[in-house]
């Protein structure tokens, strides 16, 4: 193994401080050729002044300072000298370590990855920094010429520097505080961008764009609730339209996106490779199993907030909408997963003792996704998926938040006559439930039913209303059905709920107010 040398960077600007001195200065004074300095490439790289690539990190360092003060008279002309382009060259292709071979041979792989494990941040994050102050220092009400030059460089530029994340994430995906900040900052300059030009969300939508790739493989890696959080904001307009904010969806009604599907593909190439140097590639199940591990690490990442567990759960959610024809993999992995569904009838409870409106957006959130795989054609997976709802207690949560419940305007359904014979019975012993099934009796309802507007609206906001009472007629029509299905699975049965036995022809005992249900003895007619 040939020996080598580490060259750090930062090091050498230490020792330099006469040439620290110098470029505090000229970024000042003459920005073109700060410019000229940063797009030097190699150790035997020289601009016209006799500038160098160690001049580079001293430069950097100085426009840290400036783009904290994107308004300022130095920070209008450097950009107006083209320093936010240099910038992004910088993020295409900078390093904070250079790795040499002594005696001229040239290092292996594994040698130059050593080395440069001991740099603490990633090559490109000093210089995307610069890109994060000024881009959150902009008016987001109004944008001015310095900041729309500043926009129109950068957007010339985002695809091909996400490439290079893409490619060559470095410390990105570790699960360590620098890692983390540079995945937040990510995102967060993704979405700011969105708000200061629409035309950013052409560019991410744009086929061969990348920035859904790296945040969605930044999602899986995340560590802490921050960055989850903002990755999973990017990421939901992408994966369901219908939820993205108003200048979104505003971009979007004038500029016709391309196909969910192709998008979706794109998001899902982020679970594509293993982090580590080798960056070896998922086989597609493996994939769907590292996006179901990466929902249950998020869901139990400390004080995480039931609104926070409920995008976590959109994302699931809308991943596996897609997945159905797109990506295969996913939805096998979570019909079968037990901890997915007690995880997500846990955070149900939670959602119904908050009493919050978000508390009651994310238990509209969880009942959708109660709602997924009922049309599932493969028998063994329904009865995996229906299997894990009953151990995971479904039921019983639906009837301890009866009262939320019927203020909700979505009700999972059945599929009872495609289940085996183990799953039914399992499925049997949850019912009958008279409390679920009284609460939400239409009986009383009268005209006020009758003269329900199926489509009327709240507040002119656009949402249907929940507290409609046609939603109410549908949930118990949906819970008579589930319940009616279940209880004829075995008609020779005891209908009391956990109840087993077996009830004779002589000895059935039965309801005076429902003579079509049968008990095995008076005592389980009275419990």
């Amino acid at each position: 193994m040939s020996r080598t040398k580490r060259i750090d960077i930062r090091a050498i600007m230490a020792q330099h401080e006469d040439r620290a001195a110098r470029w505090k200065i000229l970024v000042r004074t003459d920005p073109r050729r700060a410019v000229r300095a940063l797009k030097i490439r190699g150790f035997t790289g020289e601009s016209v002044e006799g500038d160098t690539l160690w001049d580079g990190p001293h430069i950097i360092g100085h426009l840290k300072t400036e783009s904290a003060q994107p308004q300022s008279a130095v920070w209008r002309r450097l950009v107006e000298a083209g320093i936010f382009d240099a910038i992004c060259f910088c993020v295409r292709h900078s390093t904070n370590t250079a790795v040499v071979a002594e005696g001229g041979s040239q290092p292996s792989q594994e040698e130059m990855d050593a080395q440069v494990k001991e740099t603490m941040f990633s090559g490109w994050f000093e210089p995307f920094q610069i890109i994060c102050n000024a881009v959150l220092g902009c008016a987001r009400d109004r944008v001015s010429p310095t900041e729309q030059r500043m926009l129109d460089d950068l957007r010339k530029n985002w695809s091909s520097m996400m490439e290079r994340i893409w490619k060559q994430p470095m410390f990105c995906l570790e699960p360590r505080e620098e890692s983390m900040v540079e995945r937040t900052m990510l995102a967060q300059v993704a979405i700011r961008l969105t708000y200061l030009d629409p035309a950013f969300i052409g560019v991410y939508l744009k086929h061969g764009d990348l920035t859904f790739t790296v945040c969605f493989r930044n999602w899986l890696h995340s560590t802490t609730t921050s960055d989850s959080q903002l990755n999973a904001r990017l990421l939901m307009p992408a994966l369901e339209p219908s939820v993205a904010p108003q200048h979104w969806k505003r971009y979007t009604d004038s500029h016709p996106p391309p196909a969910t599907e192709e998008v979706h593909a794109r998001i899902i190439l982020g679970a594509s490779k293993e982090s580590g140097p080798t960056g070896r590639k998922r086989r597609p199940r493996q994939m769907a199993e590292a996006i179901l591990a990466a929902t249950l690490k998020h869901l139990h990442f400390p004080k995480t907030s039931v609104d926070l567990q409920g995008l976590e759960l959109q994302i699931l959610d809308a991943l596996y909408l897609q997945s159905k024809t797109t990506f295969t993999a996913l939805p096998p992995v979570l019909y079968q997963s037990t901890e997915l569904w007690a995880e997500v009838v846990r955070i149900l409870r939670c959602a119904a003792g908050a009493d919050t409106e978000e508390a009651k957006q994310t238990y509209c959130d969880v009942l959708k996704l109660f709602t997924i795989g009922l049309t599932e054609r493969k028998p063994e997976y329904l009865n995996a998926l229906v299997a894990c709802w009953v151990t995971g207690g479904l039921f019983d949560a639906l009837e301890e938040s009866i009262d939320l419940l019927l203020t909700i305007r979505d009700a999972v359904s059945s599929a009872i006559p495609k289940l085996t014979r183990g799953t039914q019975t399992l499925l049997r012993l949850q019912f009958p439930r008279p409390l679920l099934v009284s609460k939400v009796a239409p009986e009383q309802m009268g005209s006020r039913f009758r003269q329900a507007s199926f489509m009327a609206r709240v507040d002119g906001t656009g949402n249907l209303d929940t507290g409609n009472p046609v939603w109410r007629e549908a949930a118990h029509e949906i819970l008579v059905d589930i319940s009616s299905n279940a209880l004829r699975l075995d008609c020779s049965a005891c209908v009391r709920r956990d109840c087993e036995k077996r009830v004779d022809a002589g000895s059935k005992v039965c309801c005076e107010k429902c003579t079509r249900v049968q008990y095995c003895s008076q005592s389980c007619l009275e419990r």
